[in-house]
């Protein structure tokens, strides 16, 4: 509807009839209107670019603003949803993201130690939670990489190379060459150092023995076991 003055169409369009109008002019041609600024977007798309990167550096604040409380209110509406989507999007990128978070820290130091500093009391609570949650779980894994462990080096029949004991509780992994100094100044020891063997495909220099018999070897002179000891005293007796 052509107007001569531009203040009599604003009156017009704001009106209740003038919207009415409009509202069923553009559900009546909806198909036509769609075609008319899809055309137009093709044939102006540099103009609509600037126009809107124009628009948005003047409103920038209030749109941040809209942005937020959308994405807010979204993910209230839609919590379990997202939640679901992000454990089966960390299954299939698991390998992914753990090597971007490994480099990340690996080059941000600093950053790490302000958002601990920041979040210390938060992070333990909820590392405190996690452990409970999944204690059972992780005791399960520290005994199957053991029995893994113990497996390699006892050629699956798990039992101290000395004496013969078989009992997991009283069973480790001792070092052959007497060493085992060297992986405990790099904090490997216990589970540690079971993690450490198999990341490295299960190298030379280890065997199984009971503590008895670990501690026995390293504290004698010789690095002989005292049943070792008893064993010759009776052949060279």
């Amino acid at each position: 509807m052509p107007y001569k003055n531009p203040e009599d169409e604003i009156k017009w369009r704001t009106s209740d009839f003038g919207r009415k109008w409009i509202k069923d002019w553009n559900l009546k041609n909806k198909e036509k209107l769609r075609e008319y600024y899809k055309k137009w977007e093709l044939e102006n798309k540099d103009k609509r670019k600037d126009q809107h990167q124009k628009w948005y550096k003047k409103n920038i604040e209030e749109v941040r603003k809209k942005h937020t409380e959308y994405n807010k209110k979204y993910r209230e509406i839609h919590a379990e949803e997202i939640k679901l989507k992000a454990k089966e999007y960390h299954k299939r990128n698991k390998e992914r993201e753990n090597e971007y978070a490994k480099e990340y820290r690996k080059n941000h130091p600093e950053k790490m130690k302000e958002y601990y500093q920041k979040n210390r009391e938060k992070i333990l609570e909820k590392n405190r939670n996690q452990y409970q949650k999944t204690k059972e779980v992780i005791k399960q894994k520290e005994v199957d990489r053991r029995l893994k462990v113990y497996n390699h080096y006892s050629n699956y029949d798990i039992k101290c190379i000395c004496c013969g004991e078989r009992h997991l509780d009283f069973l480790s992994v001792d070092h052959i060459n007497n060493d085992g100094y060297e992986h405990r100044k790099r904090g490997l020891s216990s589970n540690t150092l079971i993690q450490w063997i198999i990341k490295n495909n299960f190298p030379s220099g280890f065997q199984i023995s009971c503590m008895n018999c670990n501690h026995g070897r390293s504290r004698s002179p010789e690095r002989i076991c005292v049943h070792q000891k008893e064993l010759s005293e009776k052949i060279l007796s």
